[in-house]
């Protein structure tokens, strides 16, 4: 690490601390004041009043990260500053709420609060960052939702302008306060439905996806595949078994093991990739019969199209793999390794 480079808490109640957030706050007020010179004038009038400052600065504290979020909060160019410092200082809350309270105003001027929480929740619930262009493909049916969430939780979402750089949040805390009911209260989305959205995501790529032809490369599971949907390939099924079963969901599966599975388990020739989708079967079974999921009749047959894509990736593994010998007791898996010619 180079000499000039150290690191600061992001909550303390040192005095030099405490004065340092007060010397960012007044600093990045100056340059929001002197950027705006249609609100402001030229020179700048004196904004923000010393006892907004005060106010502002006392609620921040030593806590680094409210005063970057409360910045990014009313620095942004289609709001009014003043009408947005305002917003945060107009209710009272205490040292431990801070944060809190910034998230619920921050949700609340969104433009459209329960629709924008619900994306926030499962973006939250990814497994790991996207870039921008992937999380766009991924989110195919909600790119206009995405780009006015991006928008609306810009104090919390760090999105580089340039569209390179990966999509995340700006601090750990937001996920705390969305994952705590207590805490988010009438913003809080539960766990299943955000991973519900998300395999519902993940299942609409692959039947996307579906190629016309047999010569496309997607016709079945390869290391080029797992590059153009790595995210998808990777996290459908820890998705799947942790999802709220919605008939949108379920009907999506359906879907999916009617057509596209069927054509991995048949046309994917790696063997990596094929113990891979193996191993996600496996999880795929359990959740799809399971007394949560099975909801009548078409979801019977959906469980018999998975049970049937097993024994069949059993089978391609045993001739594909001459080093393993792999065989399925109800729903275990059991692998044995041949041995060796001396």
């Amino acid at each position: 690490m180079h000499s000039d480079v150290y690191e600061i808490l992001l909550a303390t109640c040192d005095e030099d601390t405490i004065q340092d957030v007060r010397y960012f706050l007044r600093a990045s007020l100056d340059d929001i004041q002197n950027s705006r010179p249609v609100i402001f004038g030229q020179p700048p009038t004196p904004w923000p009043s010393d006892d907004e400052f005060e106010k502002l600065a006392c609620t921040a504290g030593g806590l680094f990260v409210y005063a970057a979020m409360a910045i990014n909060f009313i620095s942004p160019a289609h709001h009014h500053p003043k009408q947005r410092l305002d917003l945060l200082l107009r209710e009272k809350s205490t040292v431990s709420a801070d944060i809190d309270q910034l998230y619920r105003q921050i949700i609340a001027t969104s433009g459209d609060p329960v629709a924008r929480c619900h994306m926030l929740a499962s973006f939250i619930h990814l497994r790991k960052p996207l870039p921008l262009a992937e999380l766009q493909e991924f989110l195919h049916t909600d790119q206009e939702s995405l780009a006015m969430m991006l928008e609306a939780f810009s104090p919390v979402i760090l999105n580089p302008s340039d569209g390179v750089g990966y999509i995340e949040i700006y601090h750990a805390s937001l996920r705390d306060f969305m994952n705590d009911p207590l805490r988010s209260k009438e913003y809080h989305v539960n766990d299943a439905r955000a991973h519900e959205y998300l395999a519902c995501c993940c299942l609409d790529f692959f039947v996307r996806k579906e190629p016309m032809e047999p010569s496309d490369q997607w016709f079945g599971l390869s290391m080029f595949s797992l590059a153009r949907g790595g995210y998808q390939l990777g996290c459908w099924v820890e998705h799947l078994s942790r999802a709220y079963p919605s008939s949108k969901l379920r009907n999506l599966f359906a879907l999916f093991t009617k057509k596209t599975l069927r054509r991995w388990v048949s046309s994917t020739t790696d063997t990596v990739m094929l113990r891979f989708l193996y191993h996600n079967l496996v999880i795929a079974k359990e959740t799809c019969v399971s007394l949560t999921w099975i909801k009548g009749p078409s979801d019977i047959v959906v469980g018999w199209r998975i049970h049937k894509a097993l024994r069949k990736a059993v089978k391609r593994l045993n001739v594909l793999d001459p080093e393993y010998h792999v065989s399925v007791s109800g729903s275990r898996l059991r692998v044995h390794e041949r041995s060796k010619p001396p």
